[in-house]
């Protein structure tokens, strides 16, 4: 896998296997629950140990039928529909261990335990179906097509299993390793292959190959896949259906690339570079090393000063000094609320929503759903149905931990890790 193993708490690394790690505030959300093979996102799935980044709720928020889009860890994802009102205890239902969530949608709940994967009936809490992994090793990292499957490698890396949320049966499994995955394409670095392969992310077969030389960063910008050499100066453009080269650049430090839809940024040792995709010309440049992806076709560049600054395909749209003395990508998020895009950001005394502009919108920021957003006081959990707008409804829910389709899912108030509490 390209880029080193970051620590804890904020985990990375865009469109690439993430090493599990607890970010003031993360959220993960697969697409509607209609089966189709529409965007394939890397969900970086996080454990998560109470209230961190100044006391603003981790979440993880999953799938739902009328949420909107919103991006995290550098993945396009979809937002959880809201729940209606004052949410209550529904059910309970005991786990190994604190789980990870991985899904929700189509009326259950998956969760990745130590050694299983365990998929639990939203509706009463009930087992719907069990698989064992065996040992997959201490923060195994592992790719989610939100509402299709996972992937997940063993304890070494050397092998991947692709295993199906509608059953937990394994799908296919492959030997190697998967460097980057959006839109239905994935690639993987084969074991002992001197070539990175080009494949269907839900089924493994190959579409075309490119030299390991051209893989020292890799990511996938809508219909672009662009490579960064292991030269250190090269990038390329690839038509990401048939492997047609459509461009090169030549940077003076090239490595790890991120990327949305018309831009990517490539990071080196100088600093970040964005390059338009459709014809590699570079269009900013900063000394910032961490960046991730916020909106369809957005950029957030970090710098260790905090300053924020978002980047289109036409190059700086605005920048803010965050009020904070510790600066982390892993806490940026993006997502729509009223037809407009909002960024999500550490800054002041916790997490705080910016609008495009980089003005504040609210603090205490707690997440997206249902095309609003929640903000928390300590216990209290609100819904904002717009920018702006006062509570739809505040109540107490204890120990929110990860937001569902239509509901929150907590531990135990008592503090016991073994029971999962859903509230709707």
């Amino acid at each position: 896998m390209t880029g080193p193993d970051l620590p804890p708490p904020y985990p990375q690394q865009p469109q690439q296997p993430q090493s599990r790690g607890v970010p003031a505030w993360q959220s993960q959300v697969p697409p509607a629950p209609q089966r189709r093979r529409g965007r394939l996102v890397l969900v970086a799935v996080v454990v998560l140990l109470g209230l961190v980044g100044g006391g603003i709720l981790a979440w993880t928020q999953l799938r739902g039928d009328e949420g909107g889009v919103v991006y995290a860890g550098g993945s396009e994802l979809r937002a959880p529909g809201a729940v209606g009102s004052d949410p209550e205890r529904a059910w309970e239902a005991e786990v190994s261990g604190q789980p990870y969530v991985l899904d929700s949608g189509d009326g259950r709940v998956v969760l990745l335990e130590e050694e299983a994967v365990v998929a639990l009936s939203l509706e009463d809490g009930s087992e719907e179906w069990e698989t064992e992994l065996g040992e997959v090793g201490i923060g195994p990292r592992f790719l989610v097509a939100p509402g299709e499957g996972f992937a997940i490698p063993d304890r070494d890396l050397q092998r991947t299993r692709w295993i199906s949320f509608d059953d937990g049966a394994v799908a296919w499994e492959v030997d190697g390793r998967v460097v980057a995955v959006d839109g239905g394409t994935a690639v993987v670095r084969p074991e002992g292959s001197d070539e990175l392969e080009v494949v269907d992310a839900l089924t493994g077969e190959e579409r075309w190959a490119f030299p390991q030389e051209q893989s020292y960063g890799v990511a996938i910008a809508g219909d672009v896949l662009v490579t960064a050499d292991v030269d250190g100066v090269t990038v390329r453009g690839y038509d990401v259906e048939d492997g047609a080269e459509l461009w090169t650049t030549e940077l003076d430090d090239v490595g790890r690339v991120v990327a949305a839809d018309g831009v990517a940024a490539v990071v080196g040792g100088d600093g970040v570079t964005a390059l338009r995709t459709s014809d590699g010309d570079e269009v900013w440049q900063s000394d910032a090393v961490d960046v991730t992806r916020v909106a369809p076709d957005r950029l957030a560049v970090l710098d260790d000063r905090g300053t924020l600054t978002l980047v289109d395909p036409e190059g700086e749209m605005a920048s803010v000094e965050l009020e904070t003395t510790t600066p982390a990508i892993g806490a940026v998020s993006g997502g729509e609320v009223d037809g407009e895009w909002l960024v999500s950001a550490v800054g002041g005394q916790g997490q705080v929503l910016l609008d495009e502009d980089l003005d504040e919108v609210a603090d205490a920021f707690a997440g997206f759903a249902g095309g609003g957003y929640y903000t928390r006081d300590r216990e209290d959990l609100s819904f904002h149905e717009g920018i702006g707008d006062d509570p739809a409804w505040t109540a107490a829910v204890p120990g929110a931990r990860f937001l569902v389709d239509g509901g929150i899912l907590t531990f135990d108030e008592d503090g016991d890790d073994d029971v999962l509490v859903l509230y709707r």
